[in-house]
């Protein structure tokens, strides 16, 4: 019994020291980056000048928001763009609000019957852009002024890069739902992302604030429709193809993130289910290509699988520090590693030079969040037992971020 306790105890102890170590490694690699990007000016006009850029909307059911995606992108700063808005299959008013903004010359406007679904628009959307370079924007998302030129300048200067991926920030932080996201976009995302990026294996190129060459995505077969998350299945395709893709955090998009919790059930149901179909896709390229394989798809792997899955370890090992030691030492670890997070929220938010006072709801997301996602990540397994498909759930748009952007300041955070 004392050997099986010994060994219980030394595995609880190598797994929380592995937890601290690619905490810690985060954290170091995310503030190599952000040291090495000090100095930066603005993107320089290339010598031959800014080429033509194709802005992508694809949208179904956005009545809400699709203006204020397509203005946040005609308003920037990029002087040679075109937008390309498909209505996939809508129902409601967006093929309507489209066709408006297209007598702009600078919009375009595509219609699909039936809905066909996110990489299909994106598809069609490509296929009708007259540039090879493409940004692609979700349809609750606006753009920052100079979003375009930060997210276009380095394929200009690498012509082995597929794409870019951007900063996508909550842009409507009006409650403690959608703080707590934003917390999870600037730590969990942005700043793992910028880790990825000093290694050269991001897994996640985001649809909703990327720029893409389209004769890469031509190279694998167009935007795959494989899985639920088009985007991240699309990012490692391209890269085990020999292409690479990198991280620009000065351009910056903001998201309207769900500020209901059936909304956000909904759409991390659907990332979930999507993520587990990218890893059982893309399992042959374990330790294979480079760090992709050796740290990206493992790193994947843990974020959105091992995870939850290791989660309720927690319990057994609290009851193992009470009887081992004492309450007050349990206090005391459980104090230890909610300060240690607390640090690397901090680090984040002065990474990305956001608020400091959303830091301090980091204790909250760090003990309800993992349990949120556990529970979502066992509806999304009993859906596919029951079902045999998680579906495409559609999250219903209040619009606010949209409205805001059309504002004479431009885009703005919703606080």
């Amino acid at each position: 019994m004392d050997v099986l306790r010994l060994v219980a105890d030394g595995a609880f102890a190598l797994l929380g020291a592995a937890i601290l170590l690619r905490w810690t490694a985060l954290g170091v690699l995310s503030a190599v980056d952000w040291l090495r990007r000090q100095g930066e000016g603005p993107p320089t006009e290339p010598p031959g000048g800014w080429p033509r850029v194709a802005v992508i909307i694809p949208a179904f059911n956005e009545e809400a928001v699709v203006a204020g995606a397509v203005r946040s992108a005609l308003s920037g700063d990029y002087p040679d763009l075109e937008v390309v808005i498909v209505d996939d299959g809508s129902s409601d008013r967006t093929g309507e609000i489209a066709a408006d903004l297209a007598e702009d010359p600078r919009v375009s406007a595509i219609t699909m019957h039936p809905n066909q679904g996110k990489p299909a628009a994106l598809d069609a959307g490509i296929r009708a852009a007259s540039s090879d370079l493409v940004v692609t924007v979700d349809a609750d998302t606006v753009l920052a002024r100079d979003a375009v030129r930060h997210l276009v300048r380095p394929l200009l200067d690498d012509p082995g890069l597929a794409a870019v991926a951007g900063n996508v920030k909550v842009g409507n932080r009006s409650g403690p739902l959608t703080i707590l996201q934003s917390i999870e976009y600037v730590t969990g995302l942005n700043l793992g992302r910028r880790a990825q990026h000093v290694l050269g294996c991001i897994t996640t190129v985001p649809g909703a604030a990327a720029a893409w060459r389209r004769t890469a995505i031509e190279a694998v077969g167009g935007v795959p429709d494989a899985t639920r998350i088009e985007d991240t299945d699309l990012t490692i395709r391209v890269q085990r193809a020999g292409w690479r893709v990198v991280y620009e955090p000065r351009a910056v998009a903001l998201t309207e993130a769900p500020n209901t919790l059936r909304g956000l059930v909904a759409q991390r149901t659907r990332w979930i289910a999507g993520y587990l179909q990218v890893v059982w896709l893309h399992k042959d390229g374990l330790f294979r290509y480079g760090a992709l394989g050796w740290l990206g798809l493992p790193d994947l792997i843990y974020r959105n699988v091992l995870a939850f899955v290791l989660l309720p370890l927690i319990i057994p090992a609290i009851s193992r520090v009470v009887t081992a030691f004492s309450w007050a030492a349990l206090a005391e670890l459980v104090f230890g590693l909610l300060a240690f997070d607390l640090v690397a929220t901090a680090l984040a938010y002065v990474e990305d030079r956001e608020r400091a006072r959303e830091i301090l709801w980091a204790p909250v997301r760090r003990i309800v969040w993992p349990w949120f996602l556990a529970a979502v990540l066992v509806r999304v397994l009993i859906i596919e037992v029951r079902r045999g498909e998680v579906p495409w759930a559609k999250v219903r748009r209040q619009g606010a971020l949209a409205r805001a952007s059309q504002e004479p300041e431009g885009p703005r955070i919703i606080r």
